[in-house]
């Protein structure tokens, strides 16, 4: 079975180019520029993973994952950032992120993510 990702990134291009890409893997790709249209989505779709930049209008990654949480405990959740740091890496991952992948993505690492079962 497919899995049916959810990819929140505010650059219409990359979301467009990574959608593609896992599309091209096989995936089920819906996507979304904001926090708060991803949230609506999440509320209307079971969705397997989400892919959330750090960088979000309104809102950052971290907060939104923390957001995520309190609604879908069970969701997997990845962040991408142009800025990682141990530091960033650490806090998303202790708000319940299965990973932290910097852009330009290693796509390969990315769908390893994506497969990994939740911990």
């Amino acid at each position: 079975m497919a899995e049916k990702i959810l990819i929140v990134d505010d650059d219409e291009d990359l979301l467009e180019i990574l959608a593609e890409r896992m599309k091209m893997r096989g995936m089920t790709v819906a996507s979304a520029q904001t926090a708060d249209a991803a949230f609506a989505l999440i509320e209307q779709e079971p969705f397997d993973v989400i892919i959330i930049d750090f960088m979000l209008p309104g809102i950052d990654g971290l907060q939104a994952i923390k957001i995520i949480r309190e609604t879908r405990p069970d969701l997997r959740i990845i962040l991408q950032t142009a800025y990682a740091t141990p530091e960033k890496e650490k806090e998303a991952l202790a708000m319940g992120a299965i990973g932290v992948v910097e852009k330009p993505m290693d796509l390969e690492r990315l769908t390893n993510l994506i497969k990994k079962p939740m911990q």
